[in-house]
């Protein structure tokens, strides 16, 4: 028997509590987590800043055991790392960790089918949808909104307490 592998992938502008909540628990629930995160711009947060704010902040609280992939399009990535494993014989297992609605619309039977079809039809690839709920009910919009709204106190609140919110607060507006 392989291993577990949790996959996340997203844009993480920024990284919020609720995307903190899924990397902490892929990173319990598996032998190792890829964590594909986006590269592109989205508004006022550019991948450049993220890029800063990961190396800067972010590195120092990520689990040990989540390998970061930055990426200008991470469900392409994700696709590319699966499709390695479909080449060969591994019998690692894959979970996926998302809201459900960015599970379905990401990836969907009929795409992980098409794309590794056999980690598909072999059932390595496992679907962990996690809701939204209580302080982790937080969207990437609603925190984007308090960065264009200069709402450092509502952005703040949406961090997880583990990151020095503040510092990334100056990253991305400036100061």
């Amino acid at each position: 028997m392989g291993i577990k592998i949790g996959i996340i992938a997203g844009s993480f502008k920024p990284l919020h509590a609720g995307h903190f909540n899924l990397i902490t628990r892929a990173s319990q629930e598996c032998d190792a987590v890829s964590l594909f995160a986006s590269l592109s711009d989205r508004g006022s947060v550019t991948g450049a800043k993220m890029q800063r704010i990961w190396t800067e902040h972010l590195f120092k609280v990520i689990p040990k055991n989540v390998a970061l992939v930055l990426c200008h399009n991470p469900v392409r990535g994700v696709y590319e790392f699966l499709g390695e494993h479909d080449k060969g014989t591994s019998d690692d297992r894959f979970y996926f960790y998302s809201d459900p609605a960015d599970i379905n619309k990401n990836f969907s039977s009929q795409g992980l089918k098409k794309y590794v079809g056999r980690l598909y039809e072999g059932s390595q690839l496992v679907m962990v949808p996690v809701e939204r709920v209580g302080e982790f009910n937080v969207s990437g919009t609603q925190v984007r909104k308090h960065i264009e709204r200069r709402d450092r106190t509502a952005f703040i609140s949406c961090l997880p307490e583990c990151v020095d919110a503040g510092a990334i607060w100056d990253i991305l507006v400036g100061g």
